[in-house]
C-alpha cells in the first residue's frame, strides 16, 4: 500500500495544560526536596519550594549553556547540592555546569533521529548509511545491545512514530482523520502492513559485530517498500528518547563524582545519584473520569532510576499526545504488531536500585503497552529488580516494602489507600 505522510510540524501549537486535582488535606511543610515525574510545569513548581527551603543546604538548579551549541536540557530539570563535600561552591558549582552543559550536548547529538553533527555517527547516520559498517559511541552501543538482549523491537518502529508524529500536530479533530488508524481504514492498513516489517528481524535489524562498530541491515522487500512510501528512518527512539539520555546525563556525572543530585525529565523519566541516605519523594498522579490526580507522595531514600508512563497529557510540554473534544486520547505508546496507540493502565510508575531508566522502561513498557493488563508480567519485573506502582481504582498497589507512602489524596467521594503485593 502506498502511503506518503506529511512532515510533522517542529513547532506545533500549543495546548492548554489539564487542572490537576489536589487535596486540601495533610497538606504540611515539605522538609524533602521533591522530584515530580511528570511535567516541567509542574516539576518546576515544585523545585521552587525546594530551592527556597534547602538554599542553606546548597541545593540549587544547575542551567546547561546552550548559548552557543543546541543541547537537550530543555527537556530536564538537574538538581544539585553545591558543598556537599566540602569543596568551594563557586567552584564545584562551574565544574558542574561545564559538565553538564557538554554531556546535554553530546546526547543531543548522539541520539538524534533528524539531524546530522559533523563527526558523530548518530541515529540520523545509521538510517542513511544501510548495510555500512558504522562505529557509534558506546552509549549507542550499549542501547542497540540493550534492544538486542531484550528482543523489544520499538526501536524499529520508526515509521509508525512518524504517522504518530502528525498525528500529534493537527489542530482540531476532524483533521485527524488523515493519521488515526483508529477512524481511518487506510491508514490502520497501513500500519499493519509496516508492522509486518518492524516485527521481523529478518526485515530490519541492528548487527552488533563488536567493537562499538555495528551494521544496520534492512531487507531488499522491506527497501524497496519504504522507497514507494517515502520511509527514510528505520530506527527511531522517539518517547523512548529521554530514558537513555537520563542514563546517560546520570552516568557522566556519577563518573566524575557528582553524585549529589537527581535529574528530571519532562516526559516521566529520572535518575536520582544521591545514596547519602537523605529522603526524598515522588508525586504519583492517577487519572480517572476525565481527571487527573495527585494521587499520593512515594517517599524513599537511596539512588535510584524512576519511570513514569501514562495514557493522558498534562500539559503542554506533551508533544506525543492528541486529546480529542470528548477525552478520548492517542498517544505515542505504539504496539509494533499493528501500530496503534494501546494502554493497559491509565498509569504506570516503576524504579529500580540497579538498572538505568532505559532498561528499567523495557521492563514494564510491554506491560504498558497492551490490550489487557498481565500482573504477572510485573511480578517478572519485580524478581528482576524493577519495582512497580499502579492503581486498581483508588486502590494504589505497589510491591516495594521499602517505601512509604503519605499526601493520599482524599475528598468527598473517598480516599486512596495502599496495599502492597508480593511477586508470585
Amino acid at each position: 500500500m502506498k502511503r506518503r505522510g506529511k512532515n510533522p510540524n517542529e513547532n506545533p501549537g500549543v495546548k492548554p495544560p489539564v487542572q490537576v486535582e489536589l487535596s486540601e488535606k495533610h497538606v504540611g511543610k515539605r522538609t524533602v526536596l521533591i522530584i515530580v515525574l511528570i511535567v516541567l510545569a509542574v516539576v518546576g513548581i515544585a523545585v521552587a519550594i525546594a530551592s527556597a527551603l534547602s538554599q542553606d543546604d546548597g541545593w540549587t538548579t544547575i542551567t546547561a549553556d546552550a548559548s552557543n551549541e543546541a543541547n537537550c536540557s530543555a527537556d530536564f530539570i538537574f538538581q544539585y547540592e553545591i558543598g556537599r563535600g566540602g569543596t568551594s561552591a563557586t567552584a564545584e558549582h562551574k565544574k558542574v555546569t561545564r559538565l553538564y552543559t557538554e554531556a546535554c550536548r553530546d546526547a543531543y547529538r548522539m541520539f538524534h533521529a533528524d539531524a546530522a553533527f559533523e563527526d558523530v555517527h548518530n541515529l540520523y547516520y545509521i538510517n542513511r548509511h544501510v548495510g555500512e559498517e558504522i562505529t557509534v559511541p558506546d552509549v549507542l552501543y550499549r542501547m542497540f545491545e540493550l534492544f538486542d538482549r531484550t528482543g523489544n523491537r520499538l526501536l524499529y518502529a520508526a515509521p509508525m512514530y512518524t504517522d504518530y508524529r502528525n498525528l500529534f500536530t493537527v489542530e482540531s479533530d476532524a483533521a485527524t482523520k488523515d493519521f488515526d488508524p483508529y477512524t481511518n481504514a487506510e491508514v490502520a492498513a497501513y500500519l499493519r502492513e509496516v508492522a509486518t516489517y518492524v516485527c521481523d528481524p529478518g526485515a530490519v535489524r541492528v548487527a552488533l559485530l563488536g567493537e562499538g562498530k555495528i551494521r544496520l541491515l534492512v531487507s531488499d522487500a522491506y527497501r524497496a517498500f519504504a522507497a514507494e512510501n517515502g520511509i527514510t528512518s528505520y530506527i527511531d527512539l522517539y518517547w523512548m528518547k529521554n530514558a537513555f539520555i537520563a542514563d546517560y546525563l546520570a552516568d557522566t556525572l556519577a563518573a566524575a563524582g557528582y553524585t549529589a543530585g537527581n535529574l528530571t525529565s519532562f516526559d516521566g523519566y529520572a535518575r536520582n545519584l544521591d545514596d547519602s541516605g537523605l529522603g526524598y519523594s515522588v508525586d504519583l498522579f492517577d487519572h480517572r473520569g476525565g481527571k487527573t490526580y495527585a494521587a499520593a507522595r512515594l517517599d524513599y531514600a537511596g539512588a535510584k532510576s524512576m519511570v513514569f508512563l501514562r495514557a493522558y497529557s498534562i500539559s503542554a510540554y506533551d508533544e506525543t499526545y492528541y486529546t480529542f473534544a470528548d477525552g478520548t486520547v492517542r498517544h505515542a505508546y505504539l504496539d509494533v504488531t499493528d501500530g496503534l496507540c494501546k494502554n493497559a493502565l491509565e498509569n504506570l510508575f516503576a524504579y529500580s536500585e540497579s538498572l538505568g531508566c532505559a532498561e528499567t522502561l523495557l521492563h514494564i513498557a510491554p506491560v504498558f503497552i497492551a490490550d489487557t493488563f498481565d500482573v504477572t508480567r510485573l511480578d517478572a519485573a519485580e524478581r528482576a529488580g524493577v519495582h512497580s506502582v499502579f492503581f486498581e481504582g483508588t486502590t494504589l498497589i505497589a510491591y516495594d516494602r521499602n517505601v512509604t507512602f503519605s499526601r493520599l489524596f482524599e475528598d468527598e467521594s473517598g480516599k486512596y489507600t495502599v496495599t502492597y503485593r508480593e511477586a508470585e
